[in-house]
């Protein structure tokens, strides 16, 4: 069956996908005008898989872990690499990485984010 969700969700993390496309499961969006678009996956995602760091390539880059995005046309998960991305110039911040988390309703992103370390 498929639910609808009231738990915010990054688009922005979402888009650029590569690799393996592992399991199927329903899940329905909705968008309202008060609401950011928000979605519920029925079946948590596969375990993660194992990202090679290289090294950075300067030392104000900040390594982004990689997970499963879920890609509603193919109504599957899909692998995102790890890989760099600019450290905030403002300094004092740490990056708390994306990640799954399941409630009553199914499973649902909860989107990376810069942190103030302070």
């Amino acid at each position: 069956m498929k639910r609808l969700v009231h738990v915010a969700l990054a688009t922005a993390f979402f888009a650029g996908s590569i690799g393996a496309l592992a399991g199927s499961a329903s899940a329905q969006t909705t968008t309202t005008p008060t609401a950011p678009t928000v979605i519920y996956i029925p079946a948590g995602p596969p375990a993660a898989q194992t990202d090679t760091r290289s090294n950075p390539p300067g030392a104000n880059y900040t390594w982004i872990p990689g997970y499963y995005r879920w890609d509603e046309p193919s109504q599957q998960y899909q692998w995102v690499a790890g890989h760099y991305i600019v450290t905030p110039t403002h300094g004092g911040t740490v990056w708390v990485p994306g990640h799954w988390a399941q409630d009553s309703q199914g499973w649902y992103w909860v989107a990376g984010h810069w942190r103030n370390s302070q």
